[in-house]
């Protein structure tokens, strides 16, 4: 598969996956749906439900869930090495992820 850039989710709907997940791209053809790789299987996704990017993210993602408090609290960050995620404080600045181990700083300005 040929990578089209990267896919950051930044809607809930049929497709299944995380708001504020990134994914490779794999087609982008269609004028309402892109089709993103997720666990080396072909997922499509509308486009609505996307932000399109030609380079994954060096920056922790910013997630506010209200619809999920339960989990990681209404606010969470994505990691852009590994896509783990990890609560998060409104001060935080940079991180470091328990998942692989390096240190990336905060992007506030992707908080959705």
């Amino acid at each position: 598969m040929t990578q089209r850039g990267w896919a950051h989710i930044i809607t809930a709907g049929v497709h299944g996956l995380r708001r504020g997940s990134w994914f490779a791209v794999v087609e982008d053809a269609d004028p309402e749906r892109v089709v993103v790789e997720v666990n080396a299987k072909r997922v499509a996704v509308a486009r609505s439900c996307v932000e399109l990017h030609a380079a994954r993210p060096l920056a922790w993602t910013v997630v506010v869930e209200a619809a999920h408090p339960e989990h990681f609290g209404s606010l969470y960050a994505v990691c852009p090495g590994c896509l783990a995620r990890a609560s998060l404080r409104y001060e935080e600045t940079e991180m470091t992820c328990f998942g692989c181990g390096f240190t990336f700083p905060v992007d506030w300005s992707t908080a959705s």
